[in-house]
């Protein structure tokens, strides 16, 4: 009887709302052609009852406009296109209801798969409206094992067929996303109770996004995309975000301008409609999206003549971006936006060839870092940005500054020409700068998901411990033989020398630099079979005595050159 009467509700909202101005009788009209009325007219009150049940249950107001016959219409019209969770339900019923009607047509109405997860829906919702704790076994579609552990559910949301928990996990201490079909075992824990943060508005967090990947550090951009003219078409029908708006329009094309975060959904829906729409704002992201045609390119654009191959010098980073992709795709959906690439920097002359330079260099240096705080960044395009890319190539910035010390210490100690620290700084700066844009050397982010401005110890062994096959294969692929571990916890040395290189003869040297009087340990490991130095250093962003960085890279590098002179002249 109850669902009986929640389809005449949503009848009568229908009617209404179609007809934007409807008099009674014409309702009446309407209702004796509907089989739910039985050949039996809808009466005065009965109507009255039913719109005070629409305002209550769907929130929609039918108010009469007495002027010219006493026409119905619904005040608030707009919120049955809000997304609500009101819209929604109206939305469902509606076409269950079309459905019901058509049961003779059922062979000719096709509908989508929906992924199972339902039968966990109601549990969370049920914990959502007391504040309980839920202890959920879970596993991603990027991982093989699933993992049992506490959350505290915010608001649940649909998106493309499929329903996802946003949940403060409490270990990460930050907000996450979890696709509930792939919940496979959930409890409520009725004796903890958690507090939902002050500010938070499920609605607010969804509101710059496109999608369920919410990343709360981002900020809205002003979005330009141009779209041919059929494609324009279905977007005026069913626009990508409510910020939506059609500056442009002529035969062939239509310029859309949106403000929003574009996240990883946003950018897997650009390119979900090929050639028909091109990015022309920012230019950060037509680079991204760009960087990503040309990824999918390489892989289909497989037919080379054995003779070029041959003649032709190693695309390190390309091999990098096919890593890369695999590696990404082992995250959670819900981090993908944060994963930064790495590898051999860019140089901003475009006649320098430095997969060749790489190739044929005696010194291949890489620097191992801790992670990027900015997140989905492409890091080798550090010197050639439009932005910050003469402050990089001039070492205007410290953290740039201390990496370009090392690298131009090293080069120059492996030549037999030891510099300090102060001599560098006073006379050596333009020599530096000329090495920093043209000799290659390669950056590699240990932890590729963007963090904050501090990294903790054990974020790195996690990293290291849930990636380091993907960083040993990148090692792999660039072959680097100086390996700078910038962590003064040692967090990479560790992985290194413990992991990547473990069985290997080495030779170790410490060192306690005299110029200090607290004493500055130097580590240096050689391993002479695979010709690879591996050094501890600080981070370049150590806020301390920049000259400590410089020394406890250069000067064990020195004098274990010396000692090797002397072992090979002894």
């Amino acid at each position: 009887m109850a669902k009986n009467l929640l389809n005449k509700y949503v009848w009568l909202v229908e009617t209404i709302y179609k007809a934007k101005r409807i008099t009674f009788e014409e309702i009446n009209e309407k209702w004796l052609d509907n089989d739910m009325s039985e050949g039996v007219e809808l009466a005065l009150r009965t109507f009255h009852k039913w719109r005070v049940a629409v305002e209550e249950m769907f929130g929609l107001v039918i108010e009469c406009e007495r002027k010219g016959g006493y026409h119905y219409y619904i005040e608030n019209a707009s919120e049955i296109k809000s997304g609500s969770i009101r819209s929604w339900l109206l939305s469902t019923i509606s076409v269950s209801n079309l459905l019901i009607e058509n049961q003779n047509m059922k062979n000719r109405i096709l509908l989508e798969d929906v992924p199972s997860g339902q039968e966990h829906l109601s549990t969370i919702i049920e914990a959502m409206k007391k504040n309980n704790v839920l202890r959920i076994t879970y596993q991603s579609y990027w991982r093989e094992e699933s993992n049992t552990f506490n959350v505290e559910p915010y608001c649940v949301k649909l998106f493309k067929q499929r329903w996802y928990m946003l949940a403060w996990n409490p270990y990460y201490q930050r907000l996450m996303i979890y696709a509930i079909d792939r919940i496979y075992d959930v409890d409520v824990l009725k004796e903890q109770k958690f507090k939902m943060m002050e500010d938070f508005d499920p609605s607010d967090s969804f509101e710059n996004f496109y999608g369920i990947i919410a990343n709360t550090d981002a900020k809205p951009q002003t979005i330009k995309l141009k779209v041919s003219a059929g494609q324009a078409n279905y977007l005026r029908s069913l626009p990508l975000h409510s910020t939506q708006k059609e500056i442009e329009r002529s035969g062939e094309f239509s310029i859309f301008q949106l403000h929003l975060c574009p996240e990883f959904d946003f950018q897997q829906e650009v390119l979900s409609m090929g050639e028909d729409i091109e990015v022309l704002e920012p230019v950060w992201l037509r680079k991204e999206i760009a960087g990503k045609i040309k990824r999918m390119w390489n892989k289909y654009n497989t037919n080379f003549e054995n003779s070029e191959n041959m003649n032709r010098h190693i695309n390190y980073n390309e091999l990098l971006d096919a890593l890369f992709e695999q590696w990404e795709d082992s995250y959670e959906q819900s981090e993908k936006d944060r994963f930064c690439r790495d590898g051999l920097l860019l140089k901003a002359n475009p006649s320098l060839n430095i997969n060749e330079l790489w190739e044929n260099s005696p010194l291949r240096v890489a620097f191992l870092l801790k992670d990027n705080p900015h997140g989905g960044q492409d890091i080798r395009g550090w010197l050639i940005d439009e932005k910050n890319g003469s402050i990089n190539q001039n070492l205007e910035n410290d953290f740039i500054k201390n990496i370009a010390l090392i690298f131009y210490g090293i080069l120059k100690t492996s030549q037999g020409q030891r510099y300090g620290y102060s001599e560098v700084m006073k006379t050596k700066m333009q020599d530096v700068i000329r090495e920093w844009n043209t000799t290659p050397f390669a950056l590699i982010e240990c932890k590729k998901n963007a963090g904050g401005s501090i990294v903790s110890l054990q974020e790195m062994k996690n990293a290291f411990k849930d990636y380091g096959n993907f960083i040993s294969k990148e090692l792999d692929i660039l072959k680097p033989n100086v390996l700078i571990c910038c962590d003064g916890e040692d967090s990479q040395y560790d992985f290194v020398t413990k992991e990547y290189l473990s069985g290997s003869k080495f030779e170790e040297k410490k060192y306690y630099h005299p110029a200090y009087k607290e004493k500055l340990e130097c580590c240096i490991r050689y391993y002479e079979n695979e010709n690879i130095y591996v050094i501890k250093s600080y981070h370049p962003s150590y806020r301390g005595d920049a000259s400590r960085i410089y020394e406890r890279v250069i000067s064990p590098f020195g004098g274990l050159i010396n000692a090797l002179k002397e072992k090979r002249n002894g």
